[in-house]
C-alpha cells in the first residue's frame, strides 16, 4: 500500500490498507497512509481521524502535523491550524516541513481575510537562499499570490518573475505573471 501511495494511487492505497485494517489497527504507518491518502482525496474528516491516530502511535513527526493542519484549514478549524503551527515551529523541523507549515498558516490567515498577517507569516527572511529548492519556489508562489490578492501587483509580478528565473515551468507562474501584465 505504501507503494501505491508513492505512485500517487491514493484511492487504491486507501483501499489496500482498509482491506487489512483488522491486522493493522494500532500500527502508526497504516494510519498515516490512510490519513495521507484521505488528505489527497479531499476527505478531510477521515484524514484528521487517521492522522491524529498516527501521531499518537508515532509521536514526534512534524511532517504529519503540517498535513493535519492543512486538513483543519480545509475544515475551517483555524484555531487548530494555529496550535499545530506553533507545535511545528517548536520542533525546529527540516526547512521543507517548516515551509509547508508556514504556507498552511498563511493560507489560514488569508482564508479569514487577514492578508497582511498572512504576508508577514510568509516573509520570514530577507535573503534568498544560496541554493533554491522546491519549497522555496512554493513559498514564493504563495507569497506572490498573497501580494496579488492584497493589491500589491508590482511585488507579486517581481516574485512570479523570480520563480520563473529559477524554474520556467513552475506551476502556472507564467500565466499568473502574464495576467498581471508582466
Amino acid at each position: 500500500s505504501s507503494d501505491l501511495f508513492e505512485a500517487h494511487r491514493y484511492a487504491q492505497a486507501r483501499s489496500a490498507v482498509l482491506a487489512h485494517m483488522a491486522d493493522l489497527e494500532g500500527i502508526g504507518l497504516a494510519h498515516e497512509i490512510l490519513g495521507l491518502s484521505a488528505y489527497r482525496l479531499g476527505r478531510w474528516q477521515e484524514a484528521v481521524r487517521h492522522l491524529d491516530l498516527a501521531r499518537e502511535l508515532r509521536p514526534g513527526d512534524p511532517s504529519v502535523a503540517v498535513v493535519l493542519a492543512d486538513c483543519h484549514r480545509a475544515l475551517g478549524r483555524h484555531h487548530e491550524v494555529e496550535r499545530l503551527w506553533a507545535e511545528v515551529r517548536a520542533a525546529s523541523p527540516a526547512p521543507w516541513i517548516l515551509a509547508e507549515g508556514r504556507m498552511t498558516m498563511a493560507g489560514s490567515l488569508a482564508d479569514r481575510g487577514e492578508l497582511a498577517a498572512a504576508i508577514r507569516t510568509m516573509t520570514h527572511g530577507t535573503r534568498d537562499p544560496r541554493r533554491v529548492r522546491e519549497h522555496h519556489l512554493r513559498e514564493w508562489y504563495v507569497l506572490a499570490d498573497l501580494y496579488d490578492r492584497a493589491g500589491e501587483v508590482a511585488t507579486a509580478r517581481r516574485l512570479y518573475a523570480k520563480i520563473l528565473g529559477e524554474d520556467a515551468r513552475f506551476a502556472d507562474a507564467r500565466e499568473r505573471l502574464g495576467a498581471l501584465g508582466g
